[in-house]
């Protein structure tokens, strides 16, 4: 999609495609598949690429923009903890369990 906007939006708009017509969604799969062999593996491989010899001007892009409005980045990186604060501290949990477990200490906090 060239406008997919965020990928649950994607995803709904690819989740009521198929609902709408599911034969015409498989057969759109099976021609693809026949024309893509290496399906994914090629996405991810030319996306890699593409990121690795941008890397310099995508980084400085992001840094600028950051650097413009750095109370946006501070929102926004707020907003992103507080959605995801489950997955932080379970991250935070395992980290933890790990290093107590290669130092020999008990889980005494956790």
């Amino acid at each position: 999609m060239s406008d997919s906007g965020c990928m649950e939006c994607s995803r709904e708009h690819t989740r009521k495609y198929r609902a709408a017509d599911p034969e015409r969604a498989r057969e759109n799969w099976r021609r693809w598949r026949a024309a893509n062999p290496d399906g994914p593996q090629k996405d991810r491989e030319r996306n890699r690429l593409h990121y690795a010899k941008n890397k310099d001007r995508l980084l400085s892009q992001r840094a600028a923009k950051r650097a413009a409005n750095p109370l946006k980045a501070q929102e926004y990186q707020r907003a992103w903890r507080a959605a995801n604060k489950d997955k932080i501290n379970k991250r935070r949990r395992e980290a933890a369990r790990a290093g107590s477990e290669l130092n020999g200490a008990g889980q005494a906090g956790l």
